[in-house]
Formats: C-alpha cells, sequence, structure tokens
C-alpha cells in the first residue's frame, strides 16, 4: 500500500448490529499467539496458537448518546448483547470491509476534559471478540474454524 492509499479521517463508516456510526476512529487490534514448531531446537512447522481481537472505538457524543440509548433498552452498559462490527474503509476507488463478530462493549475511558479546551470530548470505548467467526478482511476469515 503506498503513501496515497492510507486510510485517513472520514474514510470509513461503521455498522453496530443494524445501527450505522460514523466514530471519529476505530481501531482493530488482533493478538495471534501462532508460533515455530521445534523439534530438537530446530523449527518444525507451525503451531496455531490463541487469537484474541480488540475494538477500539474513539466516539463523540452524539454516538455515544446512540449507545447508550441502546445500552438503556438492555438494562445497561454491560447487559448490551454483543455487536456485530462491519467497517467500510473507501480508499479512492478500493473499498475494504472489516468485521468483528460478537464485539462486547465496555468505556475504557469515560471523562477527559479540560476547561482549557476548545477541542470536542470524546469517549473511548473498548470491545473483544467474542464469536467463533471472529474476524474477516474482505470476507476472508482470518482464523481457520474449529473441525468437530
Amino acid at each position: 500500500m503506498s503513501t496515497h492509499d492510507l486510510i485517513q479521517g472520514q474514510a470509513f463508516d461503521t455498522d453496530m448490529s443494524g445501527t450505522a456510526f460514523h466514530f471519529n476512529n476505530i481501531k482493530i487490534d488482533i493478538t495471534d499467539n501462532s508460533t515455530v514448531g521445534m523439534k530438537n531446537g530446530r523449527p518444525k512447522g507451525r503451531l496455531r496458537g490463541d487469537v484474541a481481537a480488540t475494538v477500539k472505538i474513539k466516539a463523540d457524543l452524539d454516538d455515544v448518546d446512540r449507545l447508550l440509548e441502546i445500552a438503556r433498552e438492555a438494562g445497561s452498559f454491560q447487559a448490551m448483547d454483543p455487536f456485530d462490527v462491519t467497517t467500510y474503509a473507501k480508499v479512492g476507488s478500493r473499498e475494504k470491509k472489516i468485521e468483528a463478530f460478537g464485539v462486547s462493549l465496555k468505556i475504557a475511558s469515560l471523562l477527559d476534559a479540560q476547561d482549557n479546551s476548545s477541542d470536542e470530548s470524546f469517549v473511548e470505548i473498548e470491545g473483544d471478540v467474542t464469536s467463533e467467526d471472529f474476524l474477516k478482511i474482505d470476507g476472508v476469515p482470518y482464523i481457520t474454524p474449529l473441525e468437530n
């Protein structure tokens, strides 16, 4: 990807279980503990490790109000059902679709206000990916499905 293909501000929208959001920032981090198998001190194949993913969102007060309405209907923020998060990033004529399944949200940073700042207030929200479907990138699963 060249520098002119970078995904920049105002280039993405997010759908969370049917509710559209335009977050100021969204980041999906993957932890993949796959490693090299070893035998007698030498590499011998690849061992699949455990995986985890975290969704980090920076939301303005309008988006927070919409999330709070969903939480209110559920009875509390913790009682909200996990969301599927679909993010579309458009770069020129190209579009990327990132899907995170079963995201369970929690507030990471509720308040960071300063009386001498003219910046808009934001709330940081995190979510853990909880579904076996995990993540898809342009429809391609990140993990191999478990075999029964």
